[in-house]
């Protein structure tokens, strides 16, 4: 019986449990429930049932500790892999799979991809196209590296996680205003953010044209897979704030080829190994570039959404890539178009207390998923980073634009229902 350990787990990652159950495969689950706060209870139990051991430590980012435990499990029955779906816990699950020399994500990719300055120096030095950056850890180095690079430009930490500490300025102002923002909002970080969020910044070119990302995978013997490319959706109102995903892309077939073979390249300078990546980049009038590398497979619900769309569990690719089997997968065909919205408030406000409370299942016909936490007389705070919505919703349709127009038509109607702001594409 093959046996793997995770290191924690996103929400959506629980599926990974889900499949290895099925498979009769072993699995392990590290934690020290600091992650906890990601699901609810319910889910959470569900994670611990599913699990065929659930070995827990003091602190799930401290390699040492991790590594330990690894090294305890590998004795009482052989491990064939070790890896994370959850981004806070990517680069700890190889450094202690590195220590104990068990099979896990190659530790120097992940350290690549995960220092974006580190990454923007690889591409260069591999010709690799890229944004004009510059490392800062202060606002007069990043007001002087602003004079060369132009306005307007991004600021966001050389490691992070769900665009925290992230900002596009406009000039000189926005940029003493992020400074002395940043320290105290990293302050108030939940536990196991600020591992992943520190207050060294990269300052880029802000890239023009729609975002998108490609979910690639590589398995055993360097086998290739750009399994699918999604057009991310953004706020009108700032373009850092993601509102959901549609598959197809939109993009031509030469279009997919072009950012395939550029996501290839990206890979390569970084020196990314087993795995599956997330990798999201902007096609402008010259082509790709790159935004940046999640080293992990997609994050929210884009795995599903892909699933919607070419019923292919990405989850089960992950399982077959670290348990070193050939995949023989390349680029996903979709049957349907898929689009996800997700409900976002545009300011801080209180829904209305007249609201009825099954006022979301009327909508449950138009959609094909959906989970929605706005109740009568609730509290919302404006939209700030990804882990900021408070529902999502998924439609289908026969193709791209008819996909995101009826997303449209439902985003609409339940801001009309709500008679509040949502933050809108």
């Amino acid at each position: 019986m093959s046996h793997v350990v995770l290191l924690e787990s996103s929400r959506a990652g629980i599926q990974v449990f889900e499949i290895a159950q099925r498979k009769g495969i072993r699995t392990t689950l590290i934690t020290s429930g600091k992650f906890d706060w990601l699901y609810p209870e319910p889910e959470r139990q569900r994670l611990h049932a599913l699990a065929t051991e659930v070995v827990r430590v003091g602190d799930s980012q401290d390699a040492v500790q991790v590594a330990a435990a690894l090294r305890d499990c590998h004795r009482r029955r052989p491990v064939d892999a070790v890896f994370s779906t959850l981004q806070m816990c990517v680069y700890p699950a190889a450094e202690a799979a590195h220590a104990v020399g068990l099979r896990g994500t190659r530790l120097e990719g992940i350290r690549n991809a995960r220092d974006k300055a580190r990454c923007r120096e690889l591409l260069a030095a591999h010709g690799v196209a890229s944004v004009k950056h510059a490392l800062v850890r202060d606002v007069d180095r990043a007001l002087a590296a602003l004079q060369e690079i132009g306005y307007p430009a991004i600021i966001k930490p050389t490691t992070g996680v769900a665009k925290l500490l992230t900002a596009i300025v406009q000039g000189p102002q926005d940029v003493v205003a992020h400074f002395e923002q940043a320290e105290r909002e990293r302050t108030g970080l939940i536990d196991g953010l600020t591992y992943d969020v520190g207050l060294e910044f990269i300052v880029e070119q802000l890239a023009v044209g729609p975002l998108f990302s490609i979910e690639v995978g590589i398995g055993e013997q360097g086998e290739w897979m750009p399994l699918a490319i999604v057009r991310r959706k953004t706020a009108r109102t700032n373009a850092i704030l993601e509102l959901g995903s549609t598959i197809p892309s939109g993009l031509s077939d030469d279009e997919y080829e072009r950012a395939a073979n550029y996501a290839k390249q990206v890979a390569q300078a970084l020196g990314l190994g087993v795995g599956m990546y997330h990798v999201e980049f902007i096609f402008t009038l010259d082509g790709p570039l790159l935004v940046e590398v999640n080293p992990r497979i997609a994050g929210g619900t884009i795995p599903d959404l892909i699933r919607t769309a070419t019923d292919v569990n990405l989850f089960e690719v992950l399982l077959d890539i670290h348990l070193g089997k050939r995949i023989g997968l390349g680029r996903l065909l979709a049957h349907t178009a898929c689009s996800q919205t997700y409900l976002c408030a545009a300011d801080d406000c209180v829904v209305r207390e007249d609201l009825p409370t099954d006022w979301f299942e009327r909508f449950r016909h138009r959609i094909v998923t959906g989970r929605c936490d706005i109740a009568p007389g609730k509290q919302l705070r404006a939209h700030r980073n990804n882990f900021g919505a408070y529902g999502i919703f998924s439609v289908t349709a026969p193709s791209y634009e008819s996909a995101r127009e009826q997303a449209r038509q439902v985003h609409g109607e339940i801001m009309s229902t709500l008679e509040l702001e949502l933050l809108e594409e």
